[in-house]
């Protein structure tokens, strides 16, 4: 049986845990790079017309894009803030289907 509450077992956790975040978030910045081009950069050009609904759009990939940086600090009051990113992202990320559907 595992203790989930010993050092080493919680170490471990950490260490995949932030192996996981460095995976996930390059993977993401590089899909952020790559589709830059498609609409925020149509957007800055005027190439493509303003809709409200771009809000929970650019929201969502910007409140993302902001935590990858913060999951290399761990203190009490940034585990807060990426919490509540957290629960913004989530909320952009449901407006978008919303609008989309």
């Amino acid at each position: 049986m595992v203790n989930w509450e010993s050092p080493e077992v919680v170490g471990v956790c950490l260490q995949i845990t932030g192996k996981l975040n460095l995976y996930f978030g390059g993977i993401f910045t590089w899909y952020f790079i790559t589709t830059f081009r498609h609409v925020e950069w149509q957007l800055l050009i005027r190439k493509l017309k303003w809709k409200w609904s771009y809000v929970y759009y650019l929201g969502a990939r910007y409140f993302l894009l902001l935590q990858i940086p913060l999951h290399e600090v761990m203190q009490p009051v940034i585990i807060v803030v990426l919490a509540i990113t957290a629960f913004v992202v989530a909320i952009f990320a449901s407006g978008n289907l919303l609008f989309r559907v």
